[in-house]
């Protein structure tokens, strides 16, 4: 006999379940920024690399959490960064155009659906 299994999934596990998976964004320059998440150890791990005054610094604190959703740049990862220097390095990178479609991304994943 066969065994059938539903699963049921409420709208709100739903959306939680969606915002976990790693999603990508084309910025206006066509470079494909893979966008992930961020968990709890890695706001902590981010706090940390920032330091405890720019954490009160908004615009910063706001550039930073950007970079640390990226995952990928055009396929290649991106690994979250471990000091000041990579975290300047990879905003670098993204540049303004990769920093506003990570802005948009992250929008789009975090409104839920009307």
């Amino acid at each position: 006999m066969t065994k059938v299994t539903v699963h049921t999934e409420t709208p709100t596990e739903s959306i939680v379940k969606s915002a976990q998976q790693p999603t990508t964004k084309t910025d206006s320059t066509g470079r494909a920024i893979g966008i992930k998440k961020m968990r709890a150890l890695d706001r902590l791990k981010m706090f940390e690399v920032i330091g405890a005054e720019n954490a009160k610094n908004e615009p910063y604190l706001g550039y930073a959490a950007l970079a640390f959703h990226v995952s990928s740049i055009d396929g290649d990862p991106v690994s979250r960064p471990a000091n000041k220097i990579q975290l300047e390095a990879l905003i670098q990178r993204l540049g303004d155009e990769g920093m506003e479609a990570v802005g948009e991304a992250l929008q789009e994943m975090f409104t839920t659906p009307e």
